[in-house]
């Protein structure tokens, strides 16, 4: 039950992303954009791609990651964030 969730939710998500693109392609200069397309040197793209995934991949492995989900809060320099200070307790 839960994967036939799961895999809906995706199957939606990428049907949405596709009708995005494509609404923005026809906002957009859709001449210049196809040419961009055909243009575009796809060889380089898987390299492209396994350069983001690798480097998300060592980022988020990082123990000195900044944004790492185990951080509770953090110290900004700013005044009250929504009424408190950084240093009290929520």
């Amino acid at each position: 039950m839960l994967t036939r969730k799961i895999k809906t939710g995706i199957v939606f998500s990428l049907a949405l992303a596709f009708i995005v693109i494509v609404a923005i392609a026809f906002y957009a200069d859709f001449p210049h954009m196809v040419t961009a397309l055909v243009d575009f040197r796809w060889e380089f793209f898987p390299l492209q791609l396994l350069l983001a995934l690798s480097q998300m991949a060592i980022l988020s492995q990082s123990s000195r990651n900044p944004y790492s989900p185990d951080k509770k809060s953090i110290d900004l320099p700013i005044g009250p964030f929504y009424g408190h200070y950084s240093w009290q307790s929520w």
